[in-house]
């Protein structure tokens, strides 16, 4: 009973915590934006600063270690004077090649477009049925699982011993699966419903306005006008 009762608990925290929010990178009005806490925060991609900080650890049982973390700043709304260096960083993998990779990635995106070739080029068409297809099934979806690794033992990605243990160990925690996807799919309509700002959420809309937070603070008079870009026409991320 105890054990069934922390569990219960757990999930209902899981549930009901407000879910961590992503930052936006929106191309229409070409502005980051990132909420913590109720405090929105916001940059003009046009004058977004970003960097890389590197640091090394020595101790006596890993020897050095180094680790390196793309940052960018950003203010908070309608209070220019508070700024945030903002964590970009990827959870793994972080040297500096690939945390320039990451915001080269950014840039690409925000500069060419959503759908674009490992060269950085546009694409006529959009990828964005390949994408989903790479990515289809959820945890707990035992045959879209399946699909994506034969595409990768086909592909030379994955090998079949590796492919018979994943879909061993996926078929033991068939259970626990479905509870993580449920709960995700429940706190992710919870934080897009009751956690961003209703500004940042008309902005994310394909219909929505294109003027820039910064674009407000200005018409505030908390900044001097600066000459406003042209806003590509796709969506935001």
């Amino acid at each position: 009973g105890a054990l069934y009762g922390i569990a219960f608990v757990t999930f209902l925290i899981e549930v009901f915590l407000p879910f961590p929010l992503p930052v936006r990178f929106n191309r229409r009005t070409r502005e980051v934006y990132f909420q913590d806490k109720g405090k929105l925060y916001h940059v003009p991609w046009d004058e977004a600063v970003a960097w890389l900080q590197q640091t090394r650890q020595v101790t006596q049982y890993t020897g050095s270690t180094r680790m390196t973390f793309l940052q960018l700043a950003l203010q908070r709304f309608r209070q220019p004077e508070e700024v945030i260096a903002l964590q970009l960083s990827l959870p793994m993998g972080k040297t500096p090649e690939i945390q320039g990779m990451l915001w080269e990635y950014l840039r690409c995106y925000m500069e060419k477009g959503p759908w674009f070739d490992e060269h950085g080029e546009p694409l006529a068409d959009s990828n964005r049925a390949e994408v989903l297809a790479r990515r289809r099934g959820k945890k707990a979806n035992l045959r879209g699982m399946w699909r994506n690794y034969r595409d990768g033992i086909r592909k030379g990605i994955d090998s079949k011993g590796s492919v018979a243990v994943m879909m061993a160990v996926l078929i033991l925690f068939q259970s626990a699966s479905l509870v993580q996807d449920w709960t995700t799919a429940v706190a992710r309509r919870r934080a897009h419903r009751n956690q961003w700002d209703t500004l940042v959420l008309e902005r994310s809309r394909p219909d929505g306005p294109t003027t820039r937070l910064y674009d407000l603070e200005v018409a505030e008079g908390l900044h001097e006008a600066t000459e406003v870009q042209t806003a590509p026409t796709e969506g935001s991320a």
